[in-house]
């Protein structure tokens, strides 16, 4: 069975556990909910797979965030917010008219990024999102359509179809990327940019559940590891700075667990201040 036929299949399977009231029989409603101002969903597969549905999203477990202040640019997070299923969902087409592609590097080329159940879209697919309706407001409607395709065994599998949600939140992404200080003064300096690190998050480092982060790079090259991964925690860590380790308070401000989502830190020492902002390269179990 291919990957992508799983995905496409637990992506269905996840909406649906999403979706609220009046249930046809078919996992869903009996109507597009974007032709009704509802948020939800619809799908359909054609091909090696059939399959036609429509959903209506339950607002209590689906939050959409408008995020701003992002190097490649603002960007809808769609997610939801209690536990499995899970879906994580990012794009940078904000703007009504503008397309995306899915893929693993999102944060990078500015497209979009799918994870259900912890299991990213593959790259090997055709598919291409276009944002019709776009907003940065809150309570602004979004409404995106999806076509494209990908092969099942050989098979080509067609799918189609559309999301409405309504921008619960607007939220500031890091005001600087990658490692900063304040100088004498109190101005912000950018002692690596978010671009020369690597962000490593291993969420049973310390044994089930128990997550550790490891951010490295630059030039001075800087390796931070620490078991603050929720937001609130605070630790006090050795920070190696060009192999000489120094003690530091890290505080947890913001945090991840999907390739893509952001951490910040608050770095405190010897009447130092620093902040790290960075976005989680890998993720390993």
């Amino acid at each position: 069975m291919k990957t992508t036929f799983k995905i496409i299949s637990i992506l269905v399977i996840t909406l649906s556990l999403f979706n609220c009231s009046n249930q046809n029989g078919q996992g869903g409603v009996p109507t597009n909910p974007c032709d009704s101002n509802s948020q939800g969903a619809h799908f359909t597969e054609t091909g090696g797979l059939q399959n036609d549905i429509n959903l209506d999203f339950d607002n209590s477990r689906i939050i959409v965030e408008y995020v701003t202040g992002h190097p490649q640019g603002d960007y809808y997070h769609i997610y939801s917010n209690q536990g499995s299923p899970s879906l994580n969902f990012y794009t940078f087409a904000v703007t009504s008219g503008s397309t995306s592609t899915l893929d693993q590097n999102w944060n990078n080329t500015a497209g979009s990024y799918l994870v259900v159940n912890g299991s990213p879209y593959p790259q090997n697919n055709t598919i291409t999102l276009t944002t019709v309706i776009g907003s940065n407001q809150v309570g602004g409607n979004i409404r995106i359509e999806m076509t494209g395709g990908f092969l099942d065994q050989n098979i080509p599998v067609t799918i189609t179809g559309e999301m409405c949600v309504t921008i619960d939140a607007i939220v500031q992404s890091c005001d600087y990327q990658g490692l900063t200080f304040l100088d004498t003064s109190t101005n912000t300096q950018t002692l690596i940019p978010e671009a020369d690190l690597t962000t490593d998050f291993f969420p049973n480092n310390g044994g089930p559940g128990v997550g550790a982060v490891e951010i490295y790079g630059g030039n001075p090259f800087v390796i931070f590891t620490t078991n603050a991964v929720t937001a609130g925690a605070t630790e006090t860590i050795n920070m190696t700075v060009n192999g000489t380790t120094y003690p530091v308070t890290v505080n947890c401000v913001r945090a991840g667990t999907l390739v893509g989502e952001q951490f910040t830190y608050n770095i405190t020492a010897n009447n130092v201040t620093a902040e790290y902002c960075v976005v989680i390269d890998s993720v390993t179990p």
